[in-house]
């Protein structure tokens, strides 16, 4: 589905990514594991196309060449990317944001069908459909933004840091909620630094330090790699 090879990013002259491979298959779920400044961030705003990268990169989805194609018809052809921050229209209501998110051509047949899904997730959406974004908690702000990037019938659904500054209880509605966007079977590539969680709904990861992808492998072995227990886990 997405391949990523030799992929090398520059903030000016500082090095953020350097030969970055990586592979997500249909229907696959792969976390990027790492901690802040590790390059997480920049490598899906590579693969969305908000960053340019350098020429020897090749970036292939779904047998298409990615290089060259602007951010908004990335998002044409089912890339979709829940960014850091969320993004939203704080002074639009829940279904003006989701409806923004049904813009694609591809995704405008799938609107009703989509929309339902979206409040199937997030049964507090449903009944809040008229209220302003910006007058919400963050965590069904991060319902909105998950919900939103659901709207543009995905083929594969990018998450950044989803987890961020939510509340422990709202973090497992959050995961509950993608595992089930996994069971429908939409390819997921989330950027987290909640290791168990994002692990346990997760098929492959990958762990990135400083700009280099150190660890990969399935699921359960990074489960139970050293490394990643000392450092993610609080493992002795």
């Amino acid at each position: 589905m997405l391949y990523v090879d030799n992929l090398s990013l520059f903030y000016d002259l500082h090095l953020a990514l350097d030969n970055i491979s990586i592979e997500i298959k249909e229907g696959e779920t792969v976390v990027i594991l790492g901690a802040n400044g590790a390059g997480k961030s920049s490598l899906l705003k590579a693969i969305s196309g908000v960053e340019p990268i350098s020429g020897n990169a090749s970036l292939i989805f779904e047998e298409r060449r990615l290089n060259d194609i602007p951010t908004n018809e990335r998002v044409g052809l089912g890339l979709s990317l829940v960014p850091e921050g969320r993004g939203l229209f704080p002074d639009l209501s829940v279904e003006e944001n989701l409806r923004l998110g049904a813009n694609p051509k591809r995704a405008r047949q799938f609107e009703a069908r989509n929309r339902e899904f979206v409040f199937d997730l997030f049964p507090k959406l449903a009944s809040r459909s008229k209220q302003l974004v910006g007058t919400m908690s963050g965590g069904e702000q991060q319902m909105v933004a998950v919900g939103r990037a659901i709207m543009s019938a995905p083929r594969l659904l990018m998450l950044d840091e989803p987890s961020l500054g939510l509340a422990p209880i709202v973090v497992l509605e959050l995961f509950a909620a993608l595992s089930e966007v996994r069971a429908a079977g939409v390819s997921m590539l989330i950027v987290e630094q909640n290791v168990k969680e994002s692990l346990a709904i997760s098929d492959r990861g990958y762990l990135m330090e400083t700009g280099h992808i150190v660890e990969q492998g399935m699921a359960e072995e990074l489960r139970n790699n050293t490394l990643i227990q000392k450092t993610y886990l609080g493992s002795t």
